[in-house]
């Protein structure tokens, strides 16, 4: 049986490696020392691999939420309600997937739905925390809050 060889994995600053390569070769060899070659050209480069690595950033920083996102999500389905921690997750989504197309075109697009997301994320954090708590104090103390406050209301 033949061992399958696997390629080697593509060094972590390829999308650098290759705007450089790509100013370079439009814009001079002597690249940032001096400018022979058509500017714009050079902008385009830039911004190609500006586009790529932002999109990298983006997928990274939500990679990072989304354990804490899917913990509290299922903590405040539980704990809570389920309609309404599925309506809080699914805006977070969406405002994460326009944090992430923001985050592609420019700095500044970002900005909005990272903090609509993280509002959605605060609120499910809150649904968590009143579930638990009700479920705690109705099991140790008798007192089950959540049934008194829907007793409280008119439909």
């Amino acid at each position: 049986m033949r061992a399958v060889e696997t390629p080697p994995p593509a060094p972590p600053l390829a999308p650098a490696r290759r705007a450089k390569n790509c100013r370079r070769h439009h814009c001079g060899s002597d690249y940032p020392r001096g400018r022979t070659g058509r500017r714009d050209v050079g902008r385009l480069c830039f911004l190609g691999a500006g586009y790529r690595l932002g999109r990298a950033r983006a997928r990274t920083n939500s990679t990072e939420y989304f354990p804490m996102f899917l913990s509290v999500l299922w903590i405040a389905g539980i704990f809570f309600s389920q309609a309404l921690a599925t309506c809080i997750g699914v805006l977070y989504l969406g405002g994460r997937y326009k944090y992430f197309e923001g985050y592609a075109e420019s700095a500044q697009k970002r900005l909005p739905p990272l903090y609509f997301s993280a509002k959605m994320l605060w609120i499910l954090v809150g649904m968590s925390s009143v579930g638990v708590l009700s479920q705690l104090l109705s099991q140790y103390l008798g007192y089950n809050p959540m049934a008194s406050a829907k007793s409280l209301l008119p439909f």
